[in-house]
């Protein structure tokens, strides 16, 4: 990568207001349709618990109508 496609990146991720680092990955979060505000909710809330294809599901299930608990034992349950 170039210094001005650098620049360029480095400047997208702090108008999003994330790392370099979290960009990168936003980006291959977005590739499985995550919105910039689910995966700064999935940095704030589930980063720790889930990886990004977990909490794709949990997206998923929710939009289904699922609860958030119901969600979380399904994902747990998949793990198992």
């Amino acid at each position: 990568m170039g210094l001005l496609e650098n620049i360029i990146k480095k400047n997208k991720a702090k108008n999003l207001g994330l790392t370099l680092e979290q960009y990168d990955a936003f980006l291959c979060a977005n590739a499985q349709g995550i919105t910039i505000d689910e995966y700064k909710r999935y940095l704030s809330s589930f980063f720790t618990k889930y990886s990004i294809e977990q909490f794709s599901t949990l997206l998923q299930l929710e939009k289904r109508g699922f609860s958030l608990l119901e969600c979380e034992r399904y994902i747990v349950s998949l793990a198992n």
